[in-house]
């Protein structure tokens, strides 16, 4: 499925839950991997970078810091991430999907926070 799909421009593989292996998806035919570097027994960013030079799509926490931590505490973690793998490598998003109870001010404090990223 994934090589029939291999000529689009933003195919992604989202390896999903604890422990998830994410090793073995790092020759799977897609430019981006999607996974939450934040469960257990999941690879974290920097260990990611070490064995693939795909785009990672991930960076905050949908579970911890997203859903409970204050604007600085999101600030703190974005900035974390995007200093763990090479420049242009990540795009910041959830490691999975947001809880319908996740606070609006977190969501937007999310987006000013990477809009508003240097490195």
């Amino acid at each position: 499925m994934l090589d029939a799909a291999s000529g689009g421009f933003f195919n992604i593989v989202h390896i999903c839950k604890t422990n998830n292996m994410l090793p073995l998806f790092r020759e799977y035919p897609t430019p981006i991997l999607s996974w939450n570097p934040f469960e257990a027994g999941n690879l974290s960013l920097s260990q990611a970078a070490q064995i693939s030079d795909k785009i990672f799509m991930t960076g905050i926490d949908q579970n911890g810091v997203l859903r409970g931590g204050s604007p600085e505490a999101i600030a703190e973690q974005v900035d974390s991430s995007l200093r763990e793998v090479p420049f242009g490598k990540l795009i910041v998003a959830p490691g999975c999907a947001v809880k319908v109870d996740t606070p609006n001010e977190n969501m937007r404090a999310l987006a000013a926070t990477v809009k508003g990223w240097k490195p």
